[in-house]
């Protein structure tokens, strides 16, 4: 069992949420440079959460005209940057479903070691 048990911080920690914020989108933009066919799964996201969450018009809007109207460069582009307004959005991504939970797993694993030498 211990094997399964990630080394998640305290979730309270300065910087925590953008360093696994970071670290999950630059392994979907990775996946998504080779296979360009997955931003499908953020496009099946968006139509789901048009239908189900409408108090969140003003996000799903900018994630559609990201995902809809942006060149594929500029969406990897986007996934990667450190800005904070890239980051505001990224903490409502419809880019879940993309990772398999090895993925993940390394990518919380990354941002810890990030964490940790910061």
């Amino acid at each position: 069992m211990d094997e399964k048990i990630l080394p998640f911080p305290d979730g309270n920690s300065p910087g925590w949420s953008d360093a696994l914020i970071d670290s999950l989108h630059l392994a979907i933009a990775d996946k998504l440079e080779h296979n360009p066919r997955l931003l499908g799964i953020a496009v099946h996201n968006l139509s789901v959460w048009r239908r189900r969450h409408p108090e969140q018009r003003r996000v799903t809007r900018e994630w559609k005209i990201i995902v809809y109207t942006w060149d594929f460069a500029d969406i990897l582009r986007f996934l990667r940057d450190p800005s904070p307004e890239a980051r505001r959005l990224r903490r409502e991504s419809p880019f879940c479903g993309i990772l398999t939970p090895e993925e993940i797993t390394s990518a919380v694993l990354a941002a810890s070691s990030q964490r940790r030498s910061a």
